[in-house]
């Protein structure tokens, strides 16, 4: 597979070689990772790939503000093949899956006709040439949407079509739990962080490179934007103000907290000393994060250095 994309050889590698092999036998993949770590950048890879090689391309994206809305991702989904489905499913299956889009009358259909209707359709469109699923943000998709492309994942070996989903790691859901095979994607290595500095983001200076390398920590995302929020001499650095797309990509995981555990990172991020001046502030802020009679739930703190515990590392 012929890319841009620096540090990720091993990952595309292993996409590509699904996508080569579906028109022989179909098959499902879960790739996760942490916000900024490179999950879309993946599969618009695969996606390039899927074309060349003449597979028919189906994509949906989860977002926040239609997870509440049923069939919405299965929609988006397949809705370049909802002409073909009048013809090529089954009357029942077609029936279920319309009546879910709210295309054709009927009583509220039985979930299993509607993921049915999904398999049988993404197989005859695979008869005429294999199918790559490219399914992004899969933890934002509306849950009746998740347990179809769950459905249609368990039993892909069978047809000649491949899905592959990305989601956030530590967001469970049907289709992690699936038993579906697993490609983690982790921060890219020092080598290609520093090309990723030198040739995409501009940075020249060695000293500068390793500062951000070492707070971005391997975070392509982080690598990219990092340069731009800080200024002046490394001697004068500050902690840098984060753009948008780093705030989108991980402030809004404080959201997903639970209270507890959000107030402990509040009071962490608000120590001036970064707990440097007393210790026991670690003490109470594991205290917090632990609700009587619940589950715990961290949210970690990845070193104990100042600028760390004070949030500034994205």
């Amino acid at each position: 597979m012929t890319t841009k994309l620096v540090g990720r050889d091993a990952e595309l590698e292993v996409l590509a070689g699904l996508i080569a092999r579906a028109g022989a036998g179909g098959s499902a993949i879960v790739v996760t990772g942490e916000p900024g770590i490179g999950k879309s950048a993946l599969l618009a890879e695969a996606e390039a790939e899927a074309r060349a090689a003449g597979c028919r391309v189906l994509a949906a994206t989860g977002v926040e503000s239609e997870a509440q809305l049923p069939f919405a991702g299965l929609h988006q989904l397949l809705r370049p093949l909802l002409r073909a489905a009048r013809e090529q499913l089954r009357p029942a299956h077609r029936r279920a899956l319309l009546a879910a889009f709210g295309l054709e009358d009927g009583p509220p259909p039985e979930p299993f006709l509607i993921a049915l209707a999904a398999v049988s359709l993404l197989a005859a469109a695979g008869a005429e040439r294999p199918v790559a699923v490219l399914a992004d943000d899969v933890q934002w998709l509306d849950p009746q949407s998740l347990e179809v492309l769950t459905f249609v994942a368990r039993r892909a070996a069978a047809h000649p079509f491949v899905i592959i989903g990305a989601t956030r790691t530590g967001h469970p859901s049907p289709f992690t739990a699936a038993g579906l095979p697993t490609l983690e994607v982790g921060g890219v290595d020092e080598a290609a962080a520093d090309q990723i500095l030198l040739v995409t983001a501009g940075v020249r200076s060695a000293a500068d490179r390793q500062r951000i390398r070492r707070e971005a920590r391997g975070n392509p995302l982080a690598l990219l934007e990092l340069p731009g929020a800080w200024t002046g001499a490394a001697a004068d650095w500050q902690p840098p103000t984060l753009s948008a797309r780093l705030e989108r990509a991980f402030a809004g995981r404080l959201a997903e907290l639970p209270p507890r555990t959000r107030d402990a990172v509040l009071v962490a991020a608000a120590d001036p000393a970064g707990g440097q001046r007393d210790r026991r502030p670690s003490q109470r802020l594991s205290q917090m994060t632990e609700a009587p009679g619940r589950p715990r739930r961290t949210a970690s703190v990845q070193d104990t250095e100042p600028r760390a515990i004070g949030g500034q590392r994205p």
